[in-house]
């Protein structure tokens, strides 16, 4: 009898899981989904954020399901950086880099994600990692749409985006010394010296606004309290800076979604949804942005 109720229920299990795998196989069909890359620019110097944007543009006439890392069938994006020896490195840009957990794009719609290479490539300084970053060299990247049944190992690359070229190259002059104090504000942090991470990073900021780096630093800093020093008035104080002295940066709505969580955790339910809205807004391209759609929806419930 036990047996027949495992067979039975093994059976029934199998039968969800092909119903399943055809389900996806025709709702996230990608012939008519085009997967683009594009370069913030094509030379870095070490240790700046690399941002690429994956761009997905539904070129048929139905809606198509792009990702929902969430399901037995596991639909994410990949980047691979392949250096001048032929190399390749090889990560996870982010299970969520398009959706939130799950995006139907209708036809000729585009949706895009800005993501920074460092976040998940290259070496890293010390025992502790904190900084990234890829040798100098020439590299290319490709953005590729996988195939992960099950969180296996076995993946299949469904899609391929195109491939560009990128140099890293040493800084130099002032952004020499931006870079020196970058790192050494890592130093410290491996370190457990926290006040004097910050004053590293604060230099960065005050002696060189116009680095690369600056915009990085002030992240550090707020990111600094918020995890090191449980400081989070100063760390808001650092995001509304980053905010309003480097507005283009790709780390501002991150700094906006941190502002709108300070609120939410303080009950200021109304400064949080106000903030959120921003994100939705100007940023609808961003992770950030995801969050904050998901956090309105539970306001708009009741919830808080």
């Amino acid at each position: 009898m036990k047996n027949k109720i495992v067979v039975t229920l093994l059976g029934t299990f199998a039968l969800l899981f092909c119903l399943l795998w055809i389900y996806h196989a025709i709702a996230d069909d990608s012939s008519s989904v085009r997967l683009e890359i594009n370069l913030a620019k094509d030379t870095f110097l070490l240790y700046e954020p690399i941002w690429v944007t994956l761009s997905l543009t539904n070129i048929g006439s139905s809606p198509k399901r792009v990702t929902e890392p969430s399901s037995l069938l596991d639909r994410h994006f990949c980047c691979y950086v392949v250096d001048s020896k032929g190399d390749t490195l090889s990560k996870n840009a982010s299970s969520y880099a398009l959706g939130y957990p799950s995006v139907i794009i209708e036809p000729n719609e585009t949706i895009s994600y800005a993501h920074n290479l460092l976040g998940v490539y290259g070496g890293v300084k010390g025992k502790f990692p904190s900084l990234y970053f890829l040798k100098p060299d020439t590299h290319s990247v490709q953005a590729g749409q996988i195939v992960n049944v099950w969180s296996s190992p076995d993946r299949e690359v469904v899609k391929k985006s195109n491939t560009l070229k990128f140099t890293v190259r040493e800084p130099t002059g002032e952004e020499l010394k931006a870079c020196q104090l970058l790192r050494e504000a890592d130093d410290y942090y491996r370190r457990k010296k926290l006040e004097n991470r910050l004053e590293k990073l604060r230099r960065i900021v005050d002696q060189y606004p116009n680095s690369v780096y600056a915009d990085l630093a002030l992240r550090k800093i707020a990111r600094t309290y918020v995890i090191g020093l449980s400081n989070d008035l100063r760390a808001i104080e650092a995001f509304e800076e980053l905010i309003e002295i480097y507005p283009k940066s790709p780390f501002v709505d991150n700094a906006v979604l941190g502002i709108a969580l300070f609120y939410e955790n303080k009950k200021q339910i109304e400064k949080a949804k106000i903030a959120l809205e921003v994100i939705v807004e100007k940023y609808p391209d961003s992770r950030a942005s995801g969050e904050a759609a998901k956090i309105l929806s539970k306001i708009e419930k009741g919830e808080f």
